[in-house]
Parts: C-alpha cells; structure tokens; sequence
C-alpha cells in the first residue's frame, strides 16, 4: 500500500500545483495534464508500474473532474473524452517505456554482477584486440587492475609465440566465428604462465555486426597438473611391470655369471692386473644384482649407508669407461682430489655417475671432451660436476629432462637414465640439475649434483666455501 500512497500524494502534489497557478495556466491548457505526466513519470521511474497505472487513473479523473468546467463538459462532452483517452494512451505509453528502460537497467546491473562475481575470468576486446572490459576474476588471475589493462592490447598477456595465433583467431573473430573451450596458455604479471581453457564469442551490435569478442578464461593449471601426474604414474607402473619382468628373466643367468666371476676372482694364478679386473668385475656385477633385485621386489642397496668418497667412485666410473673413451678418441679431464666424504650408498652412487658418463660419451662427437670436477660448495656440500662439449639440449627437452621417458636420443635411448639418477640423488639429501647451450661450433651441457657431506668434511667445506 506504500507505493500506491506515494503515488496519490504525488498526483495530488500535481493537482495542487495546478489549482495554485489555474489563473497563470488559463492561457496555457496544455501545461496542467504536462504536470500530471510528470508526476505519473516520476512514479514509474522510481516506485512501480502498478503504482504508475494507479497515478494514472487518478490524474485522468482529477483532470476530467476538476479542469473541465461543468458548461464545458456538457458543450464539450465528446472533445473532452477525446482528450482523457489521449491523456490515458500517453501516460500508459510512457510507463511502459520507463517500465523497459528499468527493467533493462536492471538486466544491465545483474550481467554485470554475474561477470563480476565469477570464478572465470571474463575480459572483452575490439577487434582491434583492445581491452574494453576486465572483471575481478581476471584481476586475480592475471595480476592487472582494470585500469591498467582497459585501453590496452590482449597481448599483453599472450606469449610472444602464441602472437600470431592470437592475430589468426581476431581474423575469424571478424568473420564471426566461435572458439569453445580450446586449451592454451597466458601470461601472469610477473611472467609466469598459467594454463588456461578459452572460449571467445563475438559480439553483436543492434544490426548483427561484430563488434567485439567476449573471452572466459578457467584457470586449468591444477587440472593439467593432475592430467600429467596421473600419466606419469601409468608410465611409472608400466616401468615397474616392465622391470620386474626383465628382471625375473635375468636373475638366472645373473647367478651363473656371478659364481663364475667368483671362480676367476678366487684363482690364485691370476697376475695384479688381472685380479684388479676381476675385482671391478665383482662390483659390476654386484651392482647388477642390486638394480635386478631393486626392479623386482623395489629394494634398494643392501648394503647399509656409510661413508665413502666421492672421488674414488667417479674416478671407478671413469675407469670402468676406458674403452669407449677410446673408441671415440675422447679426452677426459678429472678435476678433483680425495678424499671426498659423503654418507650413503656408493653403489646408487657410482650409478648416477655412470649415467652422466655415458650420456656425455653419447653426445660427444669424435676427439671431444669430458671433464668430471669435484669442488667445495656453500652449506658444507660437495658439488660434483660432469660436462661435455657435445651437441647440448634442445631448450623444450631440458625442462622434462628429469621425467621418466624423456630422451634426447631417439630411439637409441628409454629415458629412465637421468630420472632414476635425481631420484636417487634426492633419496642422498642433494639436488641435480642440467645446463646447456647450442652455439655453432661451441655447444656444451653441465650436470652438476650437490651432496652433503659427511659430519668432518662438512665442516671442512664450510670453512673454505667462506675463505672462498
């Protein structure tokens, strides 16, 4: 009943102000139902259409009632019903503009708290790829106010290399064609990039003329995290399948080779040379045992942790490598000094540097170049380096370098080397990463693993890596 109360007071403001100035109106009829209209306007814009109809029908009585004179309405019966239905059909037609005006006014104001309030970021551009409009999802996502980004290029947040997908897709939005939920990536402020899932849609102007596109971006970053975790771990089960297989079918033949190696090692004939060999050989195979029984039953070494150097066993694997250094007339360079204490296995160990050996030996070309350097890093560890001149690492490869078959061999290589080396590597306390450049001519690739030391060297190294 409220609305209706301040619809009447409100007409009845209108006839009061008609009645106070009829003498100044006599000249000009037409401006008391203009007063009337007014009042009617005022109440479909900000109370209701009910209560707009309402003030209607009260103004159209009043003005019937009170402005035509009796004499005249008797003479003039028919010209003043004319002049009420008009009355009537203009005021109908303005509340029911002012009707429209408000409803989509509020249509305006809900969009825009949905856009706002969405999870997704929403952003519209010109085609022109202009930013026009960036809501709040879009703030927190990317790191941009709106008034840094509106006015600006959409490029701003897509990669250098995705620029000419991006110019390709304003192109078919020109024509008015849709993308629906295609994957790719964006850029944070801080450079970072996220994954995202996008849908463009063009926008239309009243005569179905592209005008813009619409972009809703989804963060699917976790999601795509997940997608690969979950890949990864296929791949891993298939491995562990794959190994406890190969390994049952080894075990056999294993044993054999291990009791005859025994028989060679045990023989009494043999000169100091050749029961050296014959002692790198039992440690081969004793490693051998220990990777077929880690693949079947995932056991790793059986021998308990303890302390050995790290030189010693780099200089093993060197060693143990001779004749395919040989093949390829490789130098090799050892830039270290024992000992170099670590506490752990030096069977997983010599392992890993079995693994880097071998892989520089692959990338080298003839007469190239091999350094293994052991130094003295900060925090008490030891920073073992392995480094080639070879033909380096692709920039695409080296960030899924350490994944489970990822090779830069092709089909010589299974791409589990480098990943079972920084498993290892992290199971001993340490960290092991790859650096490499392609220049014409001067390429090269660096493995470096960092491992604490033992208890006395640790010391030993903090106080050179400070005097350092």
């Amino acid at each position: 009943m409220k609305r209706y109360s301040v619809a009447a007071l409100l007409v009845a403001l209108a006839a009061g102000v008609s009645l106070a100035l009829r003498p100044m109106l006599t000249n000009f009829p037409a401006l008391t139902p203009l007063l009337f209209l007014g009042a009617i306007a005022f109440v479909a814009r900000y109370v209701d259409f009910a209560a707009s109809i309402f003030s209607l029908l009260i103004s159209a009585a009043l003005l019937d009632v009170f402005f035509f004179p009796s004499p005249q309405r008797q003479s003039m019966l028919g010209l003043a019903l004319v002049k009420t239905i008009a009355f009537i059909a203009v005021s109908a037609a303005i509340c029911t503009l002012i009707r429209k005006l408000r409803n989509a006014r509020a249509s305006r104001a809900r969009l825009a708290a949905i856009v706002d309030s969405s999870n997704d970021a929403i952003i519209s551009a010109d085609l022109d790829g202009i930013v026009t409009s960036w809501n709040a999802a879009a703030v927190k996502m990317f790191g941009f106010a709106s008034d840094e980004m509106i006015g600006q290029p959409i490029l701003w947040i897509v990669p250098d290399e995705l620029h000419e997908q991006e110019e390709a897709t304003l192109h078919n939005l020109r024509e008015g064609k849709r993308f629906d939920h295609f994957e790719t990536e964006r850029m944070r402020r801080d450079g970072s990039r996220i994954k995202v899932s996008l849908t463009i849609s063009p926008l239309m102007d009243a005569e179905t003329r592209v005008e813009g596109a619409s972009m809703i971006f989804r963060d699917i970053t976790e999601r795509v995290k997940m997608q690969h975790a979950f890949i990864e771990s296929e791949k891993l089960a298939a491995t562990g399948r794959m190994a406890a297989a190969i390994a049952h079918e080894i075990n056999n033949p294993l044993e054999a080779v291990t009791n005859l190696a025994f028989l060679i090692n045990t023989n009494e004939n043999l000169d100091s040379s050749a029961k050296e060999c014959s002692e790198m050989l039992m440690d081969e195979i004793h490693r051998i045992s220990n990777l077929a029984k880690r693949s079947l039953t995932f056991f790793r070494d059986t021998r308990k942790p303890a302390e050995f150097d790290l030189a010693a066993t780099l200089d093993g694997v060197l060693d143990l490598n001779k004749p395919l250094f040989a093949q390829k007339n490789i130098s090799v360079r050892r830039d270290y000094a024992g000992p170099c204490m670590v506490f752990g296995s030096s069977a997983e160990m010599r392992q890993v540097f079995s693994n880097l050996i071998r892989n520089a030996i692959d990338a080298v070309a003839m007469e190239g170049l091999i350094e293994g350097r052991i130094r003295a890093a900060r925090g008490g560890n030891w920073k073992i380096t392995v480094a080639d001149n070879g033909h380096g690492i692709q920039p695409g490869a080296r960030e899924r370098l350490f994944q489970p078959f990822v090779t830069t061999k092709g089909n010589t290589g299974n791409g589990l080397g480098l990943w079972i080396s920084r498993g290892i590597v992290e199971n001993h306390g340490g960290k092991i990463r790859a650096r490499s450049a392609l220049i014409a001519g001067r390429s090269w690739t660096v493995f470096s693993v960092e491992l604490p030391a033992s208890a006395a060297a640790a010391k030993e190294n903090a106080t050179a890596a400070t005097a350092n």
